[in-house]
């Protein structure tokens, strides 16, 4: 269930989130702080629960991605990488 005090952080992001969107040519740098994070992180942990989401090793997932998109995960890598 979500606090109150979760739901004051949440609508602050949103707030954020709604002036990252304001007119297509504006984009606007958005910082979270680590208490937003931590809800995010939180409410996804719940959702994900609810779904009956299995948690699988870094071996596992570095397996999977490798079969779906071909790519080889490095963990040691200081290279951050988009797909």
């Amino acid at each position: 269930m979500i606090k109150e005090k979760e739901i004051i952080i949440l609508k602050e992001q949103l707030k954020k989130g709604l002036k990252a969107t304001i007119e297509d040519a504006i984009d606007y740098q958005i910082e979270y702080s680590n208490e937003d994070i931590e809800i995010e992180e939180e409410i996804v942990k719940d959702i994900l629960k609810q779904q009956v989401y299995k948690n699988i090793s870094n071996s596992e997932f570095t397996n999977k991605i490798e079969s779906i998109f071909h790519r080889k995960l490095d963990y040691n890598s200081s290279k951050n990488i988009f797909m």
